[in-house]
Order: structure tokens, then C-alpha cells, then sequence
């Protein structure tokens, strides 16, 4: 809605976000929402789906719309959708020289690009491409406004524009409404209904994975490019990381550094990152008597992935890693925060300290467990006279007679 008011394209505009340094808010990340998703999905993706223009986009140079039609069946976009994505064909404003030159204003500086001719053939290519997909796999519909509009329908037509609900009016038809805008999904509902479900593209990638409608290694290359893009939140798990890390030839693992970038994020609950971070780490480990440097490379950007916001408890957050049973993952540990001038004696007693909990806990969950033996051991009870030893054996005080 921001580039229409602006007067500019939702692909073009994603892309000066990214350049400013900033992710594209798709989704919060957390349980709830994903559940509510689910079932948005699980209820509705019969009818299909309708993709506003920047998803059409991001689904396309993704190569899922194979995945969304898998998902949801059938696939529509609004007219006004393939509208704008015909306007991304610039005409060929080449000077004499055959090249052009655009200016841009990035960290406090202006930075030139300079374009020949064969940049711009390139380009077009490339556009005529994703829109042949787009139109292959999507119904191009009209826009369906409704006659007497919600006074916010009302309003955001007036302020952005006449087709910036054309995806939404869709989706109150009862199409999902699968958009990577969060907030325009948010809009959407309260704009054209209850009837307008929106999702994220990650929500369908991960009902497509749960569904075993694609394969573990296609549902991580895919969490990847949410990740180029910054697409935020991308959530994890330790077998993608491990399937991004094994599928990773580059010398820097790009890749995977990527999607690691949505470990031990500033909003993060640290202790179930961990839990990831460390699910990976014993898989990839666990046969590493002597560890390849791609081991220890995954190793070190991780651990800085989940440490780059914790300045209080960092060490407590290390210690929730460095106590696994894999010694040579603890040694690399220890020596990954003398190499980083971390306080090594500090990280050693954070260690005793969860050491402690978990043995604690251990005690606990046991009793508990006893308890239980011992409560079931003459199931049922009801009806039936209770022996003055047992109700001693389960703390119960043995009552006269």
C-alpha cells in the first residue's frame, strides 16, 4: 500500500527496503499464529488461493507456484496485478551511447549504476519470464469490490488507490489470501471481512512439508530464498539447518549463514533457539572425531548468530550449548571464546549452573514418575478399601479407625 501511495511498484519498493537494510515484515513467527494458519488452510484451501502482486512476484522467482497450486489447487491474481507487473517492463530509455545511468541514495550516499544495453535485454528476459509463470498458473480475475464498501474500504481506497484491495475483495469471495505483506493481510480483514483469511508463503511451505506434498530438501531450499529476501520471521528447525548446511558448497556457506540469520534474533525466546542451534550442532558433529573446517565454519557463525544480542546472559546462553556429551563440540566451544576474548571462567560457571538445573529437574521428573507407579499400582482405587501401608506409601496419613 506504501508503494502505491508513493507511486511506485511493490516489487521495486521491496527491494529499497532490503537496501535500507530492513526485512519484509511477512508474519510475528510464533506458535499461535502459525496454528491459526494451519487451519485457515486445513478449512479453506479447497476454494484456492488469490496472490497479491508482490507474492505473484516472490512465488515466481522462487519457482513454488508448483507447491501453492499443490496446496491450495486452484491459483488466481487480480487484473490489476499483471498490470503492474507489465509496468515493470521499462521502456528502453538507452541514450546514444546505448547505456543509462540510475542514482540512488544508500548509507548516507548516493551510488550510481550504470546499465548497458545488454543489462536491460537481460532484465526484460527475466521479467517475461516470471510473468509467463505467473500467468500459467493463475486465474487473471477482475477486480470483485463490493457495492457498499466498509468505511475503512472506503478509506484506503480513496488513500492508495482504487486497486489496492483488488487481492482482498478476491479473498472475501473465499479465496485464501496469500500475501507477504503482514500487514496488509491485517488490513485486509478488517477492510473487506472476516471472510478474507490471508497466509504467508512460509505457512503453505510448511502445510506442504507436513502434508509430504514436498520433500524435506526442497521445503529448506525454499526457507532459504524466504531468507535472501528477508523475509521475516523465518522459522527453523534443527533438521533444515542441518539439510541448508549439508547442501551448501560455497567456501562462506552463504546459504546457510542466511537462514542461520533468524537464530537468536534481539526478540528471540533464547531457550528454544538454543535448542535448535544445538540440534544441529549434534548431527553435525556427532561422527566428528576429527572435525572438516565446514563443521567448524557452520560451527562459529552459529554461535555468533546466537550470541549477538545476548551482552547479559551470554554466557548462560553458550552454557546451554557447551554442556553436550560430544567432546570435541565442548572443546571447540571453550576454544571459540578464548579466540573471541569472552570471560572463559564465566562461561565454566554458567555451566555448573545449568548442570545443576538439569539434575535437579532429573530428580524431579523421577519422583514424579514414582509417584505415579505407585498411585496406578492397585488401579482403580474408587470402590475399593485402600491398605493403611499403601496410603502411607503415597503420603497419606493412615486414618483411625
Amino acid at each position: 500500500m506504501v508503494a502505491a501511495r508513493l507511486g511506485r511498484d511493490s516489487v521495486g519498493f521491496a527491494d529499497y527496503v532490503r537496501s535500507l537494510g530492513h526485512d519484509i515484515e511477512t508474519c510475528i513467527g510464533n506458535v499461535p499464529e502459525q496454528e491459526t494458519a494451519r487451519q485457515v488452510l486445513v478449512h479453506h484451501r479447497a476454494a484456492g488461493a488469490v496472490l497479491d502482486t508482490y507474492t505473484a512476484w516472490t512465488a515466481a522467482t522462487m519457482d513454488i507456484l508448483d507447491v501453492l497450486r499443490a496446496v491450495c489447487g486452484k491459483l488466481a491474481v487480480p487484473r490489476s496485478t499483471m498490470d503492474e507487473l507489465q509496468s515493470l517492463r521499462a521502456p528502453d530509455d538507452l541514450g546514444a551511447k546505448g547505456r543509462s545511468m540510475t542514482i540512488a541514495w544508500h548509507n548516507g550516499q548516493f551510488v550510481r549504476q550504470m546499465l548497458t544495453r545488454k543489462d536491460v535485454r537481460a532484465r526484460e528476459r527475466f521479467i517475461a519470464e516470471q510473468l509467463t509463470k505467473i500467468e500459467r498458473a493463475c486465474d487473471v480475475l477482475p477486480a470483485a469490490a463490493p457495492d457498499a464498501p466498509s468505511e475503512l474500504a472506503a478509506m484506503l481506497t480513496d488513500t492508495f488507490g482504487t486497486d489496492v484491495l483488488d487481492a482482498a475483495d478476491l479473498a472475501a469471495t473465499g479465496y485464501v489470501l496469500l500475501s507477504e505483506d503482514m500487514f496488509y493481510r491485517q488490513m485486509a480483514e478488517a477492510a473487506a471481512g472476516s471472510n478474507a483469511r490471508g497466509v504467508c508463503l512460509q505457512s503453505v511451505l510448511t502445510f506442504a512439508r507436513q502434508a509430504h506434498l514436498i520433500d524435506e530438501e526442497r521445503h529448506a531450499a525454499a526457507l532459504v530464498k524466504l531468507a535472501w529476501r528477508r523475509h521475516s520471521h523465518v522459522s527453523l528447525d534443527g533438521d533444515t539447518l542441518f539439510r541448508t548446511w549439508l547442501a551448501d558448497k560455497s567456501d562462506d556457506l552463504a546459504d546457510f549463514a542466511a537462514l542461520a540469520d533468524y537464530v537468536g534474533t534481539s526478540n528471540a525466546e533464547i531457550r528454544s533457539h538454543a535448542k535448535v542451534a544445538l540440534l544441529f550442532l549434534n548431527r553435525a558433529w556427532q561422527d566428528a572425531q576429527t572435525p572438516s573446517l565446514k563443521v567448524m565454519r557452520a560451527t562459529g557463525i552459529l554461535l555468533e548468530k546466537l550470541l549477538r544480542f545476548r551482552t547479559e546472559d551470554w554466557a548462560l546462553t553458550l552454557a546451554l550449548i557447551a554442556n553436550t556429551d560430544l567432546v570435541a563440540l565442548q572443546a571447540y566451544v571453550e576454544r571459540w571464546v578464548v579466540h573471541h576474548f569472552l570471560d572463559l571462567a564465566a562461561l565454566r560457571h554458567a555451566q555448573d549452573i545449568v548442570r545443576a538445573a538439569r539434575a535437579r529437574n532429573r530428580v524431579i521428573a523421577s519422583v514424579a514418575r514414582s509417584r505415579m507407579a505407585l498411585v496406578t499400582s492397585n488401579w482403580p482405587l474408587k470402590g475399593r478399601a485402600v491398605p493403611r501401608s499403601h496410603r502411607q506409601a503415597v503420603g497419606q496419613p493412615a486414618q483411625r479407625p
